[in-house]
């Protein structure tokens, strides 16, 4: 039976090269898988899912793997109702027949595949290369791969690597070489051998620089490298002229003036000594002020002429100040019921006067600068209170307040044994009305009959009787007469 399998097997992938496929009738297969990640020794189930691919009657799958990185684990079928169906793990080929043709579109096969320990990583591609016939005729249908990642579930050393720059621990997995703690070596100064993390070693030399170096006090050659000294000695101080020895240019007061320096190195000192000329061109930059004149309110000044400090050359003329008022600005303010309020008006900080205008065109009284305060304009209504009556200004004042005079009571509704009335009164002055419920009657009245209460009833019917009889009485008297 298996021998039958395998040859069936065969002729469908031969019958696939041999017979022309349908133009019409094209469908693919698609490998699946969860996840796409895989580390070597896992382990991955993958689907094989039909698409878009009519009625068919037998079907052949060959998986397609890398070798390098996978073993074929397993595979299986996953439709039913087949007449046959087989998988042949030495071959890896499965074939599958039903007695009927049928719709096969979705999941049709599973293979398991599992990364192997030596696997190179990086990505893989599979396929499940499909056979499809539906009776004599093929179908055409093409496998679409997947891609798969094999990466490396690092397993760092707890030694150190290095080079002649850099340390780093690397992965132990074969063809990983993936590193972690990548950093610089680090050493105490620039002629340290040893690197303070991992140990490395490096080879040194002390290169000193043919330049001095110096201090205030000696010079030396100084090692590039780590800053070591050696050919250290005092510094021996002379009078050298030379352009970075200068101190400062000739002036009118003075020679230009430089420092000492060195013999040795040419260090600069900080002793100076002075060469040559003064120059009356060159002046210090002191200077001073002489005619100053202050302007007043009224007066122009002067602001005077400017005279080098040290030699005396005149070396600008003053010019004229103008006379002018120095102003500060008096906002303007209304006036209210209880002060007087002002205009907007300028007054001069020196002399005092007032001015209209920021331009000073016109002069001003402190009185033509106030706005009188206003009487008050109280309503004509009164405004109330629960208790009060008033008028009122705008501004808040008040006149004519007093406790409201009430007239009486009126009743504007009455109240009956189970419902309350009410009553009001107004105020004879400003006619703020006060109201009041009054409350209900209730069954404890005696003056109310009670519901039921016979006696009650039996009086008002007498009293009723008595006074037609009585009035019947009169009339018959008056008729008599």
């Amino acid at each position: 039976m298996k021998r039958l399998l395998i040859l069936l097997a065969a002729a469908l992938l031969l019958l696939a090269m041999l017979v022309p496929a349908s133009a019409e009738e094209e469908a693919t297969t698609e490998c699946v898988v969860k996840d796409g990640e895989l580390h070597r020794g896992d382990t991955v189930e993958v689907t094989v899912v039909l698409k878009n691919c009519a009625k068919l009657k037998s079907m052949g799958i060959a998986p397609v793997y890398d070798p390098e990185v996978f073993e074929l684990v397993e595979g299986k079928w996953l439709l039913t109702g087949a007449a046959i169906a087989n998988f042949d793990e030495e071959k890896e080929l499965a074939a599958i027949a039903f007695a009927s043709e049928v719709d096969a579109n979705g999941e049709v096969f599973a293979f398991t595949l599992k990364v192997k320990a030596d696997a190179p990583f990086g990505e893989s591609k599979i396929v499940a290369n499909p056979v499809v016939k539906n009776g004599a005729v093929s179908i055409a249908c093409t496998g679409v791969g997947s891609t798969l990642s094999v990466v490396c579930k690092h397993n760092y050393s707890d030694q150190w690597s290095s080079d002649e720059n850099n340390h780093w621990k690397e992965c132990r997995e074969t063809g990983c070489g993936e590193r972690t703690e990548l950093g610089a070596h680090v050493y105490d100064n620039a002629c340290d051998a040893d690197c303070n993390v991992c140990g490395h070693i490096r080879k040194v030399e002390h290169s000193y620089a043919e330049a001095w170096s110096s201090d205030g006090e000696q010079h030396w050659h100084e090692c590039t490298v780590c800053g070591a000294k050696a050919d250290v000695d005092v510094h021996t101080f002379a009078e050298v002229l030379g352009e970075e020895y200068l101190k400062s240019e000739a002036n009118c007061a003075s020679a230009a003036e430089y420092y000492k320096s060195c013999t040795v190195c040419g260090a600069k000192g900080t002793e100076t000594f002075t060469h040559g000329e003064k120059n009356p061109e060159n002046h210090t930059g002191n200077t001073e002020v002489k005619g100053a004149v202050e302007a007043t309110c009224t007066a122009d000044g002067y602001s005077g002429d400017v005279y080098c400090a040290d030699c005396g050359a005149k070396l600008a003329e003053g010019a004229v100040v103008k006379a002018g008022h120095t102003l500060e600005k008096v906002a303007a303010k209304e006036a209210t019921h209880e002060a007087d309020g002002n205009v907007e008006y300028y007054r001069c900080t020196v002399c005092g006067k007032l001015f209209a205008d920021a331009l000073c065109e016109k002069e001003i009284s402190l009185e033509e600068t106030v706005i009188a305060k206003g009487e008050h304009v109280f309503g004509e209504e009164y405004a109330s209170d629960a208790e009060h009556h008033w008028k009122e200004c705008g501004c808040g004042a008040k006149t004519e307040e007093a406790e409201h005079t009430f007239g009486e009571w009126k009743v504007t509704k009455e109240a009956t044994a189970t419902e309350d009335g009410s009553r009001e009164r107004a105020c004879t002055v400003c006619g703020f009305t006060e109201r009041e419920v009054v409350e209900a009657i209730g069954s404890d009245n005696p003056d109310v009959p009670q519901t039921g209460d016979r006696t009650a009833l039996t009086w008002l019917v007498l009293i009723a009787s008595a006074c037609s009889i009585a009035a019947i009485a009169v009339y018959a008297k008056k008729q008599g007469e």
